[in-house]
């Protein structure tokens, strides 16, 4: 587990350096500069909690059955609390920013999660990251 948890990481971090520029660029062409700093919050925070899943589950390859489970539980109860922190944070601010943070939430989610599917179908190429 460990082992393919490890080996992609560079290209994942240049996938989601590129999409998050792609959208900063965005946001700045369409004149719609002052949500950048909400975005980033909510791409940071997807990024927070992906670290403690994939961080956990790293971990927990290690632990005995059930502490691997009582691990992976917390980090669960962390992520979710995270994620109600900062949504709730941010719909206290306006609905534009809200929509924003949301935005930049589901997009470093979904790459990174696009990213350990083609890891886990073979699409990506498991011997080398770039």
């Amino acid at each position: 587990m460990r082992e393919v948890l490890s080996v992609c990481a560079k290209r994942l971090v240049a996938w989601l350096g590129g999409f998050a520029l792609m959208a900063l660029v965005s946001f700045a062409a369409s004149g719609r500069a002052e949500l950048i700093g909400a975005w980033l919050i909510g791409y940071l925070a997807a990024a927070v909690c992906l670290w403690n899943l994939i961080w956990r589950t790293w971990r927990s390859t290690t632990l005995t059955v059930e502490r691997a489970k009582r691990e992976m539980r917390q980090g669960f109860v962390l992520r979710l609390v995270t994620i109600f922190i900062v949504f709730w944070a941010a719909v206290q601010i306006s609905a534009e920013v809200f929509f924003a943070v949301v935005s930049g939430f589901a997009l470093c989610y979904v790459v990174t999660m696009l990213h350990i599917m083609l890891l886990a179908l073979g699409r990506i190429d498991k011997g080398k990251a770039d």
